[in-house]
């Protein structure tokens, strides 16, 4: 009985660590909210799919997180029908601190990867700044 238990937790546990798609398992860090964004999707699978370094699969991973939240701001904007003057800021922030991080990652895999689809995400958040979307 003991092991039956045991072996329903682990089973439950393993559960929770599973990612559907459209999300990604980026080098461990599972994304959330990538179903709005099948360019990150491809980019990011691309990325992991690369012969990488720990540094590089740590920026690799810090990228990941960094639209992950862009997309979570956006979708909470969207569902809410209006986007706050600091949830507009701090999508735009992650935005530079994204393509900051890209940068370096192209630098180490010799590789130019064009991210500029984030740029949409941060104009759909501005567009609901104040309701007037």
């Amino acid at each position: 009985m003991n092991r039956t238990i045991q072996r329903l937790n682990k089973i439950n546990s393993l559960q929770k660590f599973e990612i559907e798609a459209p999300n990604v398992n980026v080098l461990g860090y599972h994304t959330r909210h990538f179903d709005v964004c099948p360019m990150a999707q491809e980019l990011f699978k691309h990325l992991i799919s690369m012969p990488l370094d720990e540094e590089t699969k740590g920026m690799v991973r810090s990228a990941a997180q960094a639209a992950d939240n862009i997309f979570r701001l956006e979708s909470e904007v969207v569902s809410a029908g209006v986007a706050t003057q600091h949830q507009y800021e701090e999508a735009a922030l992650l935005k530079d601190d994204f393509e900051d991080i890209m940068n370096q990652v192209d630098l180490a895999v010799g590789m130019v990867h064009d991210v500029s689809f984030m740029d949409n995400h941060i104009e759909i958040i501005k567009g609901f700044l104040n309701g007037n979307q």
